[in-house]
């Protein structure tokens, strides 16, 4: 049985949706990341994360992600919540 992440991905559309550009710079409990560095990671993660449901073998699941940037790419106010809505319903295929 594929795992639940419907509950995960609630919580982060909701945490995503209260960040702005003006927060990206603020310290998070990471040590030496900031909220730009993790919105990165999590920009990443979600694509490698769908394409590992999609079995989809490449650079995005062939190896551990890349240190992230302390800036997220730009349009990730709308990307990450797209990306992770294409996470879960990967996963939710059998």
């Amino acid at each position: 049985m594929p795992p639940d992440l419907d509950p995960a991905a609630v919580s982060l559309l909701n945490v995503l949706a209260g960040v702005h550009a003006e927060d990206l710079a603020r310290p998070t409990p990471c040590v030496g990341w900031t909220v730009g560095h993790l919105l990165s990671h999590v920009d990443g993660l979600t694509r490698a994360f769908a394409a590992a449901a999609d079995k989809d073998p490449g650079p995005l699941t062939a190896g551990p992600p890349p240190p992230p940037d302390p800036q997220p790419e730009p349009g990730w106010t709308t990307r990450i919540p797209r990306q992770v809505e294409a996470l879960v319903r990967a996963w939710h295929q059998p």
